[in-house]
């Protein structure tokens, strides 16, 4: 890249550029595009992983030992057509327009301005207009300096490739031609038929398999779900939604079946999911099986092989001594340059599993080479306890005083490999495993400026992000020793003994101000104003919450607040539960004893199983005693106690002496009785 004052400025002064690196060990490697700043998969068709030319060219330059270059990517609103001639620097078939020999120096690329859209790859060359990317190099040929207009030239060049070229060519989701055509009739047709009966008689069985192999929060688990939203949220870079807003269906296939292909489904089983999740939109579109078949297979092509799958044994080769070998070579390095992007100072704190994700291979193998890499004496290792990983120490790696923190000068440096013949097929960046981001500042020339990461997260990212994680997880690790007293039987002296007792993690401002000023560009003091200002926050978001609370529980009535204390409390704590915090019982035992003390305010107690029983007797009771009133009428009964009276009418002026004599009448019947 010493060229890059000749490359074009109308190329420059777009946003849609990528750096790119090498990935596999085969005899043609591919070129994987990746955000500059991030460090993160780039895809051709979300123009949100891609950047100015300055930021591409710049995150180049600081990690030119990792990235082997950067591209432009070609996209539907630009008028820019790529084409490319491998394997031949003929010039005969060359538009007069802009040309550069490839980073192979086997071929040649060319961009003009031309409209159409093309899509094709032959063995005589390919052309591309859209979702696909080009490596610049900046190495014009002699009077190719300028991209010009020339229509007839690319149609031209278009017919050379081969029939149906000028026609606009499906993406991936539509029906193709050419190679997805072949491979689906490549497939025997008792394959497709044992694909069809596992979809009428497993369907449900097969999907979940799949769930059940998915995991819990997979990018294959969150779209067995349908959950498109949260994925979108957690992998922005995949392209699942297009710059409109609506979502990319083929998109969503191809991350499906990204996703089952490696959890060791066969290919019957493979296509009795598809066809049970996606068929029906894809034939309502297309209209015909032959489609459907043909995006089955292609999917299948590009999807990773099996992780754990029966290979058949090869044939005995010559052995060969191992880590000398070049292919074994060039996975040490690649190996040892992860462990140098993770470092912070002189040490650096990875898994195997990290490695393994980024390079693609077993975490046994990652093991392996770190084992090696120790024996020859270029780093050395000290696990942590818990799972915490392995602490890296570079041994090879002179840290010099002059220099600035966190940039060393690294040893000599290994030959590297010959560049392989280049491939502009296009990379499908989306993956089912759920690879770590590099987030460690790039390593530097002793004589370059140091710059910060074009893409840098805030404090309040970063304290907010601390706070959120578990203290196992993010917290400083403390011992508790305890000093246990140890009498000699002989002599009878006691002495005191230092041993570690529990052992606890927790999160403190020093830590994170520690951690923070270890690996970003910011100092102590404003990562610890950067934690308490996020605590104070979350006090204040906590405090406004339990004061809206209290407020619901005072306008509750009676039978509702009952109701609440009996099983609704818990009930709503488990909803929280759900939304991704896990029960909080300390929660569920403070909202409790909040609602029972507001409830003795109220004079009102809980009503037990006895009072229950009690309360319900006697309101059956009361309800038989009505009853019985209004099926029996009143009746006149005499007692006993009161003798037959006869009253005969007197006046108002004796009424006192036939009261008297009522009275002594009624005094001898009760003596009679």
């Amino acid at each position: 890249m010493n060229n890059t004052a000749q490359i074009p400025a109308e190329l420059r002064a777009r946003d849609q550029w990528v750096v790119w690196r090498y990935k596999g060990n085969g005899k043609k490697p591919q070129k994987v595009p990746y955000i500059p700043g991030i460090g993160d998969p780039a895809s051709t068709t979300n123009p949100a992983t891609w950047r100015s030319y300055d930021a591409a060219l710049a995150f180049y330059h600081s990690r030119s030992t990792y990235y082997d270059g950067i591209g432009y990517v070609f996209a539907a609103n630009d008028p820019f057509v790529g084409g490319d001639i491998d394997h031949s620097l003929d010039e005969g078939r060359l538009p007069p327009t802009y040309a550069e020999i490839s980073p192979s120096g086997t071929g040649i690329k060319f961009i003009a301005r031309a409209t159409g859209t093309y899509g094709r790859k032959t063995a005589r060359g390919e052309l591309y207009s859209h979702s696909r990317f080009f490596t610049i190099t900046g190495n014009v040929l002699p009077g190719h300096e300028a991209i010009t207009d020339c229509q007839e030239a690319v149609e031209a060049f278009a017919a050379s490739l081969g029939n149906n070229v000028s026609q606009h060519v499906k993406t991936q989701s539509g029906t193709g031609n050419g190679s997805r055509a072949e491979l689906a009739r490549a497939i025997p047709e008792s394959t497709w038929e044992a694909g069809r009966l596992l979809l009428r008689t497993q369907r449900q069985n097969l999907i979940g398999r799949a769930r059940a192999a998915a995991g819990e929060e997979t990018q294959l688990a969150l779209l067995l779900r349908g959950d498109y939203a949260e994925f979108h949220h957690r992998w922005p870079f995949v392209g699942l939604y297009r710059a409109d807003g609506t979502l990319d269906a083929s998109q969503v296939r191809a991350v499906a079946a990204n996703g089952i292909k490696p959890r060791n489904f066969t290919f019957p089983e493979y296509c009795a999911i598809m066809s049970a999740l996606y068929a029906a939109d894809a034939l309502a579109k297309w209209g015909t099986k032959d489609a459907w078949r043909a995006e089955l297979a292609s999917l299948w092509h590009k999807a990773p092989a099996p992780r754990y799958g029966h290979r058949a044994r090869p044939a005995p080769t010559p052995r060969v001594k191992r880590g000398r070998a070049g292919s074994h070579n060039v996975l040490v390095e690649d190996i040892y340059q992860q462990l140098l992007d993770h470092r912070t100072g002189a040490q650096a704190i990875v898994t195997a599993r990290q490695i393994a994700g980024v390079i693609y291979c077993a975490r046994e193998t990652v093991a392996r080479i770190i084992k090696e890499l120790v024996t020859d004496g270029r780093i050395s290792t000290r696990r942590l306890p818990r799972h915490g990983g392995l602490v890296i120490t570079f041994l090879d790696v002179i840290y010099s005083e002059t220099q600035e923190a966190g940039c060393p000068t690294p040893a000599p440096e290994i030959e590297p490999t010959p560049n392989a013949i280049e491939e502009t097929k296009k990379t499908n960046s989306v993956s089912s495993q759920i690879t770590r981001a590099d987030h460690s500042l790039p390593t530097l020339p002793a004589d370059t400026v140091w710059h910060p990461p074009l893409v840098l997260p805030t404090l309040a990212d970063l304290a907010k992000n601390y706070l959120d994680l578990p203290a196992p997880d993010i917290g400083e690790r403390i011992v508790r020793r305890k000093d246990c007293e140890i009498v000699d039987r002989q002599t009878g002296e006691v002495k005191v003994s230092h041993r570690e007792g529990s052992i606890y993690y927790r999160r403190t401002a020093k830590h994170f101000a520690l951690l923070v000023a270890a690996e970003y560009p910011y100092t102590e003091d404003e990562a610890l104003d950067a934690y308490r200002a996020e605590q104070q926050h979350r006090k204040d978001e906590a405090h406004a919450e339990w004061q809206c609370y209290f407020a619901r529980l005072r306008h509750m009535p009676d039978d509702e607040l009952i109701a609440y204390i009996a099983g609704r409390c818990r009930t709503e704590v488990h909803e929280r539960a759900r939304e991704g915090v896990a029960f909080d019982q300390h929660l569920y035992q403070t909202r409790l004893k909040c609602a029972r003390q507001q409830l003795e305010w109220r004079g009102l107690t809980m009503p037990t199983r006895k009072t229950r029983i009690e309360q319900q007797a006697r309101d059956d009771a009361e309800r038989a005693e009505q009853a019985r009133k209004r099926a029996t009428p009143p009746k006149q009964r005499l007692r006993a106690c009161q003798p037959v009276r006869y009253e005969h009418p007197t006046s108002a002026v004796d009424s006192g002496a036939v009261a008297r004599a009522k009275l002594f009448a009624s005094i001898r019947a009760i003596e009679a009785h």
